[in-house]
């Protein structure tokens, strides 16, 4: 049966990469390599897109900064963001 709580355009996979930031579970990329969606607690919302795809990698949230890095397509290359 469907979770109705899950809504399209969403995955959490063993290939997205989650964090907390300011008390909220972010997921990027996945089987959805793209996708920044938000968990709450009653489902998971789509919010944005990455600009470039993400699976498989690794993230941090340091001192402000969320880095991805280590996806599959790009396993050198890390990329930042301030927060």
């Amino acid at each position: 049966m469907p979770n109705p709580d899950h809504k399209e355009g969403t995955s959490n996979d063993g290939t997205s990469c989650h964090l907390v930031v300011n008390g909220t579970i972010i997921i990027f990329g996945g089987s959805l390599k793209r996708q920044i969606s938000i968990i709450y607690p009653f489902g998971v919302k789509r919010i944005s897109t990455l600009p470039f795809d993400f699976e498989g990698g690794r993230c941090n949230l340091s001192k402000g900064t969320i880095t991805l890095c280590f996806d599959f397509a790009k396993p050198s290359l890390c990329r930042f963001r301030q927060v």
